[in-house]
């Protein structure tokens, strides 16, 4: 297509910036703070926010998407206790009653003990890439294997009673479903050793939740934006841009709308997730990206996690109780067990259910791996009886009653998101690429009073951009700010 023609139904724009989530509410935004207002964001949903999705809920709210707020010194941290929207309730993850399958409550030494060696295999892991020596044949591995084999290490070298070794695998086997969960891949054997340490916390509480819900600091700043710049409800189908040498014409990439209208500019910031490039970048973009962003796009992580929302109306559990976490038996034998045929197969990829603050008697449960996909498929009918016959199972109470409503997220079958967020894997660690790779902006060259000058025509924001912060909204946040900047400093502010 000759991005350069005319058409009846176009608009000539300074910069396009695709995908009204986190990071291109803060582009955005970082545009209206440096009064440039030749803008459009555009958003295939009727509703901004992206992976942020606060649904009303008794007379509160519930979080489809992100939970928690990791760290409170972020750019985004920061934010959020500047305008009071932060609570100072102290929350977490995966608390509560640990049971094993006859109904015993798990030994609290044993599940720290377990927890411990864990966070130190896995803290271990993080040298290589803060430069401190490693064994080697551990970088060259996987975070499934290296756990597993530093773990089974310490069981032997500890010699237990085979009860509580049976206990401690339990509670291992625990922690493998939790991790899978919280890097939302389908096996810890996807995850680089050699990459593990890229990620870093940020200073301050671990789960920060906000005073109201989470969508209150999107509200925020959509209300920063000029209105008329936001467009919503229109997908984006095409992108088209100048892969020339030498940009021959002002106006570098052309866009295509699904209303069919075609709009040009001189800059286009994707904040599309990760899960959305990988099915459509074939397609999408028009010649194809350069190789190192297709080759990031294809081997960076992408998986999917769910949650469950169970509301019982009136608590069947003391007020002292913060959760129920499931341990299976991991001996073949309990595979011909009668009452877990009973089961559903897809609860065993659960870690189990928490309390939800500010509700009454709302659960909420955590689900990843094969599990999370099948729950998409299951309606919300079945999910509270599948449920049902869990907590029965293991509270050996057959008198306690089924949740009178379910809420489930569906993040896999979005064909916007396509999972719910990033990680790196071993092929990163193989063919070169991170999450920086796929930050660094397409550039163009356009002759300007006989020099010519590279100018940023496509570039990538979103948690998956992000080399530290990813699989985070700080993150997302941070990128859709950097790309905004650039554009900024090479067309604006020169």
């Amino acid at each position: 297509m000759d991005l350069s023609k005319s058409n009846s139904n176009s608009e000539n724009i300074g910069i396009v910036i695709i995908g009204a989530g986190i990071a291109g509410l803060a582009a955005a935004v970082t545009l209206e703070k440096s009064n440039y207002r030749d803008y459009k964001l555009i958003e295939a949903q009727d509703h901004v926010g992206g992976r942020i999705c606060s649904i009303p809920h008794n007379n509160g709210w519930l979080e489809k998407g992100a939970q928690f707020l990791h760290g409170n010194e972020s750019t985004l941290g920061q934010l959020a206790q500047e305008l009071g929207l932060i609570s100072d309730e102290h929350v977490g993850e995966g608390e509560g009653l640990y049971l094993q399958e006859n109904g015993a409550e798990m030994n609290k030494d044993l599940i720290l003990e377990v927890d411990d060696i864990v966070k130190n295999i896995l803290e271990d892991c993080e040298k290589f890439a803060n430069n401190i020596d490693i064994e080697h044949n551990d970088v060259e591995d996987n975070i499934g294997n290296v756990l597993e084999s530093r773990f089974y290490k310490y069981l032997k070298m500890k010699n237990d009673p085979i009860f509580v070794r049976n206990a401690k695998e339990e509670i291992y086997d625990w922690n493998i479903r939790f991790l899978i969960i919280d890097n939302a891949c389908n096996s810890l054997e996807n995850l680089s050793v050699k990459s593990w340490g890229k990620f870093k916390a940020v200073n301050g509480p671990e789960h920060n939740i906000f005073e109201s819900h989470y969508s209150s600091i999107v509200d925020y700043l959509v209300g920063e934006l000029n209105q008329d710049n936001l467009i919503l409800n229109t997908p984006v189908t095409k992108v088209e841009w100048d892969d020339s040498n030498e940009l021959t014409y002002n106006k570098p990439v052309t866009i295509t709308l699904q209303n069919k209208k075609i709009i040009s500019a001189d800059c286009v910031i994707i904040t599309c997730s990760l899960g959305f490039l990988k099915e459509s970048q074939l397609t999408f973009f028009s010649p194809l990206l350069p190789k190192p962003h297709r080759t990031a796009i294809e081997n960076l992580g992408f998986g999917l996690i769910n949650k469950i929302y169970l509301d019982f109306d009136e608590p069947w559990w003391e007020p002292h109780i913060k959760g129920f976490q499931f341990l299976w038996k991991l001996s073949k034998n309990e595979e011909n067990n009668p009452l877990r045929k009973k089961l559903a197969p897809w609860v065993y990829d659960l870690t189990g259910f928490d309390v939800v603050q500010n509700h009454k008697a709302v659960l909420l449960g955590w689900i990843g791996g094969k599990g999370a996909q099948i729950i998409e498929t299951l309606s919300e009918s079945q999910v509270i009886q599948d449920c049902k016959i869990l907590f029965r199972y293991f509270l050996k109470n057959d008198s306690l009653p089924e949740a009178n409503k379910c809420i489930k997220s569906c993040w896999g079958s979005n064909r916007y998101f396509k999972g719910s967020y990033s990680h790196i894997t071993k092929k990163c660690d193989i063919t070169g690429v991170s999450p920086a790779t796929l930050a660094e902006p397409i550039w163009g060259k356009r002759i300007k009073n006989n020099l010519h000058e590279n100018l940023p025509i496509l570039m990538f924001a979103g948690e998956a951009t992000h080399e530290n912060y990813y699989s985070t909204t700080h993150g997302a946040y941070d990128t859709g700010v950097k790309q905004a900047n650039i554009f900024l400093k090479h067309f604006v502010t020169k």
